[in-house]
């Protein structure tokens, strides 16, 4: 996508942002307490009492900030399973087990010095695989600007180079590791969010807490990605999920109730 359409693209879902606000009726709304865990600018919301040592956490998404990867690991003492197959990721990530190792800190592109331990650690296991809605092969398109690090399954940004990378199911992972609940998913997927919630609800993979970042699609109408945000949520909505946290209309903690 050229800057001009860019450009373009980006007013027009600022004013439909406006005109076409996403709506969280106050029936599926809860008032409850939560903490930030992480780094203010890579946080996760946590309700309070939904972790402990024994929790199932996967993390989807990590990029070249873990901070709340760390720092849940570190906080409830619970093993962490990242995922993520972006080349930049895996590297970021060795280079903090290589610096926690030798004593060193480390930082995130943005915030504070990680909080890394060599216990907490241990406790983070890395898979380098994709969130995907089959257990296939995908493509991985990969950003045009090189400071961008996120790659789209569903090339959100209008890529024209990939890299092909594997994919699972949540209930594949979730058989392959052994574990028979998810206590709380963090996704940050670049676009493949809507097919994975949908993938996730069908399957009725037990979810307890759900932490997302929708994003918009610049392959696709400001109108119809705001739409596509709005049905993913109502279908959280009719499982029986309700939001605990929200902000700038694109980031959710949902808790099955």
């Amino acid at each position: 996508m050229s800057f001009l359409k860019e450009k373009i693209y980006n007013y027009q879902l600022r004013l439909l942002k406006r005109l076409l606000p996403i709506v969280v009726p106050p029936e599926y709304q809860v008032n409850i307490p939560f903490k930030k865990i992480g780094s203010d600018y890579g946080f996760v919301a946590v309700p309070d009492g939904a972790l402990n040592a024994d929790s199932v956490v996967y993390s989807v998404g990590a990029g070249l900030d873990v901070h709340s990867d760390v720092d849940t690991a570190l906080e409830y003492g619970c093993e962490v399973y990242l995922f993520d197959p972006t080349p930049r990721a895996v590297r970021h990530f060795q280079q903090l087990q290589e610096k926690t190792a030798a004593g060193e800190p480390m930082s995130a592109e943005a915030g504070p010095p990680y909080r890394a331990t060599s216990e907490v650690m241990k406790k983070l296991i890395y898979q380098e695989l994709a969130l995907w809605d089959k257990d296939e092969p995908v493509q991985f398109f990969v950003p045009e600007n090189p400071e961008y690090v996120s790659h789209s399954i569903t090339n959100i940004l209008a890529a024209s180079k990939s890299i092909e990378v594997p994919a699972r199911t949540l209930a594949t992972i979730m058989h392959d590791l052994g574990h028979t609940r998810v206590d709380y998913l963090k996704l940050d997927i670049e676009g493949a969010e809507f097919r994975v919630v949908k993938q996730i609800l069908d399957s009725k993979s037990p979810v307890k807490v759900l932490y997302l970042e929708y994003h918009y699609d610049k392959n696709i109408a400001p109108r119809t990605n705001i739409r596509m945000i709005q049905d993913s949520l109502d279908s959280l909505f009719r499982t029986g999920y309700r939001v605990f946290y929200q902000s700038q209309r694109r980031y959710f903690g949902l808790i099955m109730r």
